[in-house]
């Protein structure tokens, strides 16, 4: 609905522009008005419309997702009455995406906004990355001490499980550091 509003909006532009005859948009009703104004003003009244049609946008996106959240509030509620664990699943993952979907909408805009040049997108990338790699890193090294307690765990009880998983964590845990180090300098270049 959003891109057919630009798209009329672009083309009534266009046909303003190649008639001579410039016109301003309405702001409640969306419609061009042809005046004797200059295309500048057609311009301003094309900007008030879209802004105004995004605005709807976001509000009527909000509305659903949050109706999509109560359904997963719902969702949750019977899965506990009728201890139905798939509908559990169901539900919280509703409820998450539904919180994460509500998240994107209002911090998209920031984000596009804020940035004014390439250099802007490329240091957030680079930031994005180092921020990545430093939560990689600080997982490995909670990953190891986890490692460190399951072993000592099967030093007071000799389970086998719990050798295996210290083992497997700290293996893994080693591996990802030495990949969190080297993979941003590898795909980097």
């Amino acid at each position: 609905m959003l891109f057919n509003g630009v798209l009329l909006a672009a083309d009534a532009l266009l046909d303003k522009i190649k008639s001579g005859n410039p016109g301003t948009v309405d702001n409640n009703t969306h419609e061009i008005v042809t005046d004797s104004g200059s295309l500048t003003d057609t311009i301003a009244g094309l900007k008030g419309a879209s802004s105004t049609l995004i605005v709807d946008f976001v509000d009527w996106g909000s509305i659903v997702i949050a109706i999509l959240f109560v359904i997963g509030v719902v969702m949750m509620l019977v899965s506990i009455m009728f201890r139905n664990g798939q509908w559990q699943k169901w539900g919280q993952g509703t409820m998450l995406m539904a919180f994460l979907a509500l998240l994107a909408i209002r911090a998209f805009p920031i984000v596009i906004l804020s940035f004014k040049s390439g250099t802007d997108i490329n240091d957030a990338l680079t930031d994005g990355l180092a921020v990545f790699s430093q939560i990689a890193l600080f997982l490995c090294v909670v990953g190891i001490l986890l490692s460190i307690l399951f072993r000592f765990a099967y030093a007071l009880i000799k389970h086998p499980e719990y050798h295996r998983w210290s083992k497997n964590v700290l293996n893994v845990s080693i591996m990802m550091i030495f990949v969190a180090l080297i993979a941003p300098y590898i795909f980097k270049f």
